[in-house]
């Protein structure tokens, strides 16, 4: 039984470094959003860009830097037993590690899972056409 005069247990109050770590996270998101942005974006058709060194170590670090940070603020609500930093921090690492995936630079190249090519077969019947004999004859079959 406590008395009902007991002082209370006096209350830390750390909610002040789980709003600026998550507005921390939020800023390196923003930052590979950039990243990738200024790496990628073109007006207009052409090849598309090649990220130099320096671009992906740069993307590296704060990709790294984002989900280190995130991963710690989300052991330490656990160890704090802080439901609501615990959530907070479950639902910003939803937004990071996938903002991670698709602004990764270079990017992430998915058409071989999707697409897989199919080993080229050889024919042995193939004639080339030179352009010398007539489309579509016995000779120059399609062109």
């Amino acid at each position: 039984m406590t008395e009902p005069n007991a002082p209370a247990r006096p209350v830390r109050w750390t909610g002040g470094v789980d709003v600026l770590v998550a507005v921390t996270l939020l800023a390196l998101v923003v930052a590979m959003f950039y990243q990738w942005l200024s790496v990628y974006f073109q007006l207009g058709y052409g090849p598309r860009p090649v990220p130099s060194a320096s671009e992906t170590v740069a993307y590296r670090i704060t990709a790294g830097v984002a989900i280190a940070l995130g991963l710690t603020g989300f052991v330490f609500a656990i160890r704090r037993r802080r439901r609501i930093a615990i959530v907070g921090y479950l639902l910003i690492g939803t937004l990071v590690i996938p903002s991670a995936l698709l602004f990764a630079v270079p990017t992430i190249d998915v058409t071989p899972l999707i697409h897989p090519q199919q080993p080229a077969v050889e024919n042995d019947d193939y004639v080339p056409c030179y352009g010398d004999e007539p489309v579509n004859t016995p000779g120059c079959a399609g062109g």
